[in-house]
Parts: C-alpha cells; sequence; structure tokens
C-alpha cells in the first residue's frame, strides 16, 4: 500500500532560478558631522531620528572662553586693522557665498541656463519625433486613405476594362457570325400576290355565306381556299423574317451591342472616378509635402534654439567661474591692503573659530547617531545625518557564484522585521575584485568572497538602517513548467535521470513505474522536468528510494492510517535486501 500523502500529482508552476545571500541595510547618502574644535559642547539640539534641514544648528560648543579672547584681541587691535580685517571677512564671505552657490549647482544665472537647456532640448526632441511622423508616410491616415481610395479607384478601373474588353470581344464575334449569315430573299411582290389572293378567298367565302348558306358543299370549298391563302401568306412572310439560325444571331449581335455599351458606359465612370482618386491623392501628397517642410523648418529651428540654449549655459557657467574669480581677487586684495601682523591674524582665526563653534548640518536628513554630550569635548564625530529612505544592502557573495550576477538584476530582499513581505531591489555595484585582508590580499585558503550593493526600490520598505537582510538574485524565471522536488528524484547506473510514477489500473490498483526524465532550471526545492511521456497529470512518488525494488509491481493507494505507517517503518529494510 502506499498513501496519497507519499504521492503528488504533476503539475505546471513558475520556477526560479536563483542564490542567496545576507547582508547589512545602510544609507546610500550618509554624511558624518566632525568638529576639531575642543571646546566642551554647550548644548545638543537634535536627538536621534530628528529630520534636518541643511543649515540647521545641530549644536553648539562652549565659546566663552573664545569670546573673552576676541574681546581682548580685539582691544589691542587698532581701528584701520579692524575696518580693514571686516573687509577681509566680506570679501571672505563673498567668495564663500559665491563658491557654494557654483559648486552646489545653485547659481541662478547658470540654474536658468539649465533649465532652458532641458526646455529647448524637449522641444527639439518632440520637434523632431514630429517630423519623423510625417516622413513616415506610412503613419500618415491622410496619405493612407488617399492611396487606399487611389488604389481601391484602380482596381476598379481595371476590372472595367476587363469587362468592356470582353463585352467587345463578344461583340465582334456576335457581329462576325451575324454578318455571316445569308440575309432573307426580297420577296415583297409574292407577299402582296399572297395578300391579294388572301382578301379574294376571304370575299368568296362571305359571298358563298349569303348567296347559299344551306349549301356547306361550297362554303367548305370557299375556307379551304382561304386556309390555303393563308398559309401561303404565312409561308411568304416567314421567307422575309430568313432561318431561325439568322434570327438567333440577330439577337445574339443587339444583345452584344448592349452589353458593350453598358460595359462602356461603366468603364467611362470607372476612368473618371479614378482621375478623381489620382488627383485627390496628388494633393494629399503636395500638402503632405508642405507640411514635412513645415516640420523639417520646426525641427531645424527647434535644434539651433537648442545650440543657442548650450551656447548661454556655457557663458553662464563661464560668467558665474568669472564672478568667482572676481570674489577671489578682492578676497586677496582685501587681505594684501590688511595689516598682516600676528595679532590681526590671530583675531581673524579667532573669529573663524568662533563661527566654527556652532555646528550646522551641511545636508538635510534623518540624524541616525549622536555622539555630542554636554560637557564633553566638542571635537571629533559628532553627528551621522543619513537619507532613511534611499537604502542599500551591503553583502558579499562568492567566488563561486559571482560569474551568474549581472548590475541591474532583480534582487528579492526579507528581514525579520518585514516578515514575509518580499522587497524588490535590483543588483546596483559589484567589487572589481576580492574582498582583501588587513594585509591587502585576497584569502588565499578560505572563500573568496566579492562585495555587491543592492539598492532597494521602495522607499517605504520597512527596512532601517542596520538591519540584517536575506537576498535573493532573481537569476532566471520560467513560467509554466513541469517541476518535481528533488527528492523525486533518481539516477541508475546509465546515468540517466528518473521519476516513479503510479497509473490506475482496471482492478483499481496502481502500478509503479519508473520514467526518464531531462531535467532544467532548478529552484531551492523543485527541479524541472520534461521529455517523452512527461505530462501534467501524472502520479509521482515523493520518495522512491522506498519503492525502488517495487517497480512492476501493484499497489492500493490509500489514506494515511496507523497500520500504513507500521509498514513505512520497514520499507528501507526491504529496500536494503532488495538491493
Amino acid at each position: 500500500m502506499v498513501a496519497f500523502s507519499e504521492t503528488a500529482i504533476l503539475k505546471k508552476t513558475d520556477l526560479i532560478s536563483s542564490i542567496g545571500g545576507t547582508g547589512t541595510v545602510e544609507s546610500n547618502r550618509s554624511l558624518m558631522v566632525y568638529s576639531t574644535q575642543a571646546y566642551p559642547v554647550k548644548a545638543v539640539h537634535v536627538k536621534v531620528g530628528d529630520y534636518v534641514e541643511a543649515g540647521e544648528l545641530l549644536c553648539e560648543l562652549d565659546a566663552s572662553a573664545l569670546i573673552n579672547q576676541i574681546e581682548t584681541q580685539e582691544l589691542t587691535t587698532g581701528v584701520s586693522a579692524k575696518a580693514a580685517l571686516s573687509q577681509v571677512k566680506s570679501a571672505s564671505d563673498n567668495y564663500s557665498a559665491a563658491k557654494e552657490l557654483l559648486d552646489e549647482g545653485l547659481n541662478t544665472a547658470v540654474l536658468a541656463a539649465e533649465n532652458n537647456v532641458r526646455a529647448t532640448h524637449d522641444a527639439w526632441q518632440k520637434a523632431q519625433r514630429m517630423y519623423s511622423t510625417a516622413l513616415n508616410s506610412s503613419d500618415n491616415p491622410t496619405l493612407t486613405a488617399a492611396d487606399a481610395a487611389y488604389t481601391s479607384a484602380l482596381s476598379a478601373f481595371e476590372a472595367a476594362k476587363t469587362n468592356f474588353n470582353s463585352a467587345e470581344q463578344a461583340y465582334n464575334l456576335a457581329k462576325a457570325n451575324f454578318e455571316a449569315m445569308l440575309p432573307p430573299s426580297d420577296n415583297s411582290a409574292a407577299i402582296l400576290l399572297a395578300e391579294s389572293v388572301l382578301a379574294a378567298a376571304q370575299a368568296a367565302l362571305q359571298a358563298a355565306l349569303v348567296e347559299d348558306p344551306v349549301n356547306q358543299q361550297k362554303v367548305l370549298q370557299a375556307r379551304s381556299v382561304l386556309e390555303a391563302a393563308e398559309h401561303n401568306l404565312l409561308i411568304e412572310k416567314q421567307k422575309a423574317l430568313g432561318s431561325d439560325e439568322y434570327q438567333a444571331a440577330l439577337a445574339a449581335f443587339n444583345a452584344s451591342s448592349g452589353a458593350k455599351n453598358t460595359a462602356q458606359a461603366a468603364l467611362a465612370n470607372a476612368q473618371s472616378a479614378l482621375n478623381s482618386a489620382k488627383a485627390q491623392r496628388e494633393a494629399a501628397y503636395l500638402n503632405s509635402d508642405s507640411q514635412l517642410k513645415e516640420y523639417a523648418y520646426a525641427k531645424d529651428s527647434a535644434y539651433s534654439n537648442y545650440r543657442a540654449a548650450l551656447i548661454s549655459l556655457e557663458s553662464a557657467e563661464k560668467s558665474a567661474k568669472a564672478q568667482l574669480k572676481s570674489s577671489k581677487n578682492a578676497l586677496n586684495s582685501a587681505r594684501a591692503n590688511a595689516n598682516t601682523d600676528a595679532a590681526l591674524l590671530r583675531l581673524a582665526q579667532m573669529q573663524e573659530d568662533l563661527e566654527n563653534t556652532r555646528i550646522k548640518a551641511e545636508e538635510g536628513g534623518t540624524v541616525t547617531a549622536v555622539y555630542a554630550k554636554v560637557g564633553a569635548s566638542g571635537a571629533g564625530l559628532l553627528f551621522v545625518i543619513e537619507d532613511v529612505s534611499d537604502l542599500r544592502v551591503e553583502s558579499a557573495v562568492s567566488g563561486y557564484d559571482i560569474g551568474a550576477l549581472k548590475p541591474g538584476m532583480a534582487v528579492t530582499i526579507k528581514s525579520d522585521a518585514t516578515g514575509d513581505a518580499l522587497i524588490k531591489g535590483s543588483l546596483s555595484r559589484i567589487a572589481p575584485t576580492s574582498q582583501k585582508n588587513a594585509l591587502g590580499q585576497s584569502n588565499p585558503t578560505g572563500d573568496v568572497l566579492f562585495s555587491t550593493e543592492v539598492k532597494v526600490a521602495d522607499a517605504n520598505s520597512g527596512l532601517l538602517i542596520g538591519m540584517n537582510a536575506r537576498l535573493k538574485y532573481l537569476i532566471e524565471e520560467r513560467k509554466d513548467v513541469l517541476a518535481v522536488p528533488f527528492d523525486a528524484l533518481f539516477e541508475k547506473e546509465n546515468a540517466e535521470t528518473y521519476i516513479l510514477v503510479l497509473s490506475e489500473q482496471k482492478n483499481g490498483k496502481h502500478k509503479i513505474d519508473e520514467l526518464i526524465v531531462n531535467t532544467g532550471l532548478e529552484s531551492d526545492l523543485m527541479v524541472e522536468v520534461y521529455g517523452e511521456g512527461v505530462r501534467e497529470g501524472l502520479r509521482l512518488l515523493n520518495n522512491p528510494g522506498e519503492f525502488r525494488h517495487l517497480i512492476g509491481s501493484e499497489l492500493m493507494l490509500v489514506e494515511d492510517s496507523p497500520a500504513l505507517d507500521s509498514i513505512r517503518s520497514i520499507r528501507p529494510f526491504a529496500a536494503m535486501r532488495q538491493g
């Protein structure tokens, strides 16, 4: 006996071949905020999890001692030196602001020029597409309709011409046939004579009826003469009409003449329709050529505007750099004009240090670490600011599997925190070399690993920085394939791969047969099978090792039961004895 639970029905499924891995969630954009000032921390204004904007104050250092030093230094510095120092500071601020705008791409003139480049480029691309569409006449509905109408009219004209040629041939044949017939002889005199004889016979009959109504013999003779006169007149008239063949030829000739006239009229109408369709088609193409020229002009104009915008952008960038250089020159000039004695230089440095005691965020983001503590030294790493919506998973793949990976391939991500949710990602980076040890050498003995980075596609994935994640690099996917568990396969000495299948017999039992299969794509648990006789709906044994010694036997397929569990326990030993 074999239980239903020990079998499976072969059916189609979707298989995904993948490579697994683990990694750590990191941000794609991290900012370490450092300070070189050793003054104690006076106040911390943010905590972990706070979102800060660029320029927002993070913490303040206690600069009271520094302020006292600056005040003392200012008392020992002359008024003119202070004015020069103020000029130096103003020029320095102007230079720093101009440099920051240029470095960050925020210069208004350059931004306007860049926007104009994008706008003119889009307009040029749009004009190019419209020109290409107009150039391809198959995409022009007006030309397509005109071509179709002309083709239809041409076909109708050709059909009418063929019909007319056929009608003309039939007419010529009927005419020749008719003309070949002997015309009827001219017997008009005989007809006149027969008519006069008929009139005399009619008069004689009337006279006979009047003169002697009782004498039927005379009346009968008169009637006989009349009938003979009528028959003679009919014969003479028939002779005037000609033979039956002549009459048939005449009828055919008349009919073919009418058909020819009808076909000739239809041909004239078809020719007129063709001329009209041809004229409309030529007008459509002429109009299309005019539109094409307009599209070409618009395309060329848009390209000229785009080129002009590029030149304007280049000019704006040069102007911004020139302004930066001018600010730099002004700073240098202010410094040159200033009294550069030691006291003044110390004052300038102290004022810069005072500005640096206010620690600000250089970029916006979420505070993910706070190392600054009130009262502690302000030197070193104080904060970490990261973009928590733009994440990646840093991982490593063995040298055995790395050849199957390609940048851009799909990756699925799971974590304990997100449960069974499949988070989409893509492989964004593969390290060009394997990981190194502390000496900068590849691992000569253990597994060779290559670092990878997987970009998280969903900004609201639920993943958090620092989480451990499980990855699956999706190598290949096939849909609607027949697949079995790996355990359902076995090999024999001939190196062929087999499965055991059950086929129902007439007696209600199921016979065990082996079936050769070819294997294809593999997933974690399943493998694709195909080959002769492999079809959907087959019932197969999940564990063929327990039944190989029963190939060819017939078994009952039953539900699970304690008795069946006892039989299962002795199957391996039976298989071993059989082996």
